[in-house]
């Protein structure tokens, strides 16, 4: 029962064969202790009832683009909705903090210092509980824990306490649902990524709109604490949503129905495969239906054969997952196309390009690479740098924004509240636009993400000129504008730098350092507005050069790589 192939037959894609049943007919007799090579039409072959399952990519799962993909969008965008409003709506607890608490601007910043750096600082560990139970799980947890760390912030009597619960916990719950929603819609999509990305993006820029002036009307309503309570059973709905972000390998490498397979009828239908080496056959090893198993299996491999029907394969088959040969061995365009799967991209999460992927070239073809092997990448210590500037430098003048109105531009409170949903709702926009523009410019996009931050910077500076209600809205209009195009544009750029298949990891990683800028800002920020009297014109200068040096420095990258080329040249000669 031989099959034979060209060295063309697994050019692009390997190919891998398993019959689940073989009948065998009186009259026709074969030799059962090896394959014989030839033609498909010199061969003596029984029927066979069952399909030929083919599987395009070994252990590569390739996104659906679309189909289920856009419910995902749906329930990542109401997880931003949910936990970004959480996050921006902070700065309208700012002045009642201050007047509850009797607090100084340096210590009352605490509070969203805490938050945002537990919110981008957890990435790391939101990227390790990924890979350990997936999206869907995580997700869920994070839902779960910023629903009970706002609940418990609530009936908190100091403020120390409630840092730690409505800053800490919170912002480690909103971080990891944050996360997983921007990783599922990732693997998602491949083509439409850009769109979906900016789509579940602008859910963050709704929710401030939203939240802003829903917490400060609660606030009047029922105080501080009412507010946050309410703000608790907001969160909790995100664990709905949380539920459906199923991982594309539930369904991809779903079991196929015998019943939707056409069977193959005819020996020349059957596909080619370049080489079988010998099988033995044992006599005895007959199955009580009266099929055949394997007993032994040269340069065969099943490690990453996903089975169809209601069979799985036998345990106690010669042909086992275990086994670290291959199937197209001694084939050169298998031995190619081996290699060109080593070198594409990823599993769900499983990076396959690494030269430490696999060691030994007998062994398994894929290897999960460590959760920080993104650090050895010199290009990942750049986008470092400058995100840890830009968000130390971002996080204080948006967390000051309503106290600013309040003290120097002399608004009342539903006013200065009206700052924030500018700033939502034109992040939205940001994130819907540049989210298409992304889809259609490719690499441009690059120059678009480190250029926003520059045109922010410069803006932030500048808004001290005109301290009236007209200028802080147009700020928080510019801001908002340049901050969703940063943040829809963040998770495509790093793909394009390093990858779908380590996106959890580069994601996760960088937004921990992100954390770590955004946990510094807003102290330094108190600290410079008490220093000149609660002016906030010291503050916004300051912060704004060092966002602008933080944009440059991402804006400079394709430089230092030609640099990096260069220096690299007479080496290899």
């Amino acid at each position: 029962m031989p099959y034979s192939g060209g060295p063309n037959a697994v050019h692009n894609h390997a190919l891998v064969h398993h019959a689940d049943r073989f009948r065998r007919k009186s009259s026709p007799t074969y030799d059962k202790s090896h394959w014989i090579r030839g033609p498909p039409t010199e061969r003596d072959r029984h029927q066979i009832d069952q399909h030929v399952l083919l599987k395009e990519t070994v252990g590569v799962t390739t996104a659906p683009d679309g189909g289920f993909g856009w419910f995902i969008v749906v329930c990542g965008f109401f997880l931003h909705v949910t936990n970004c409003g959480v996050m921006y709506s902070l700065s309208v607890y700012f002045p009642v903090f201050l007047a509850d608490f009797r607090l100084t601007a340096t210590t009352c910043a605490w509070i969203s210092a805490a938050f945002f750096g537990a919110f981008f600082g957890c990435g790391p560990l939101a990227s390790l509980l990924v890979e350990r139970f997936e999206t869907r799980t995580t997700a869920f947890f994070g839902c779960l824990v910023a629903f009970i760390g706002l609940l418990i912030a609530s009936f908190m009597p100091y403020f120390a306490l409630v840092v730690v619960f409505q800053g800490v916990v919170t912002g480690i719950g909103c971080g990891c649902a944050v996360l997983c929603a921007v990783t599922s819609v990732a693997r998602w999509f491949e083509g439409h990524r850009a769109i979906a990305i900016g789509i579940i993006a602008s859910g963050s820029g709704i929710g401030a709109a939203m939240m802003g002036p829903l917490l400060a009307h609660l606030i009047e309503r029922y105080g501080w604490r009412g507010a946050m309570l309410i703000e608790s059973a907001i969160a909790l709905q995100g664990c709905v949503f949380a539920l459906f972000l199923r991982p594309v390998t539930s369904l991809t490498d779903s079991k196929t129905p015998l019943s939707a397979v056409k069977p193959i009828s005819n020996a020349d239908e059957a596909p080619a495969v370049p080489e079988l080496r010998k099988i033995s056959m044992n006599k005895d090893e007959k199955e009580k239906n009266g099929s055949l198993k394997p007993s032994s299996a040269e340069n065969i491999s099943l490690r990453h054969v996903s089975f169809s029907g209601d069979r799985q394969p036998d345990q106690n088959s010669g042909v086992s997952e275990g086994q670290d040969q291959k199937i197209v061995q001694d084939s050169p365009s298998g031995r190619e196309s081996r290699d060109e799967k080593r070198a594409q991209a990823p599993q769900d999460g499983n990076p396959i390009g690494s030269k430490e992927g696999s060691p030994d070239p007998e062994g398994p073809i894929l290897k999960k690479p460590s959760t920080f092997h993104i650090f050895k990448d010199w290009v990942f210590w750049v986008f470092v740098v400058s995100q840890f500037l830009i968000f130390f430098s971002l996080n204080a003048p948006l967390v000051y924004q309503v106290n600013r109105a309040l003290v120097d531009v002399k608004v009342d409170r539903m006013t200065s509240s009206i700052l924030v949903s500018i700033m939502g709702a034109l992040s939205t926009v940001g994130r819907l636009f540049f989210g298409f523009i992304a889809n259609k410019v490719g690499a441009l996009r690059f120059w678009i993400f480190s250029l926003s931050m520059v045109f922010v910077g410069i803006a932030t500076a500048l808004v001290t000129v005109n301290d009236s209600f007209v200028g802080a809205a147009i700020y928080a209009a510019v801001a908002g504008l340049g901050y969703g195009c940063m943040v829809c544009l963040t998770s495509l750029v790093l793909v394009d730098s390093f990858g779908v298949a380590t996106i959890a990891s580069a994601y996760g990683n960088m937004v921990f350092f992100r954390g770590l800028g955004s946990l510094a800002g807003p102290p330094l920020g108190g600290l410079i507005v008490s220093s000149y009297g609660g002016r906030h014109k010291e503050l916004y200068i300051v912060m704004g050069c060092i966002m602008t040096v933080g944009g440059l420095i991402i804006t400079a990258l394709p430089l230092l790589k030609k640099i990096a080329s260069a220096s690299q040249k007479p080496a290899v000669r």
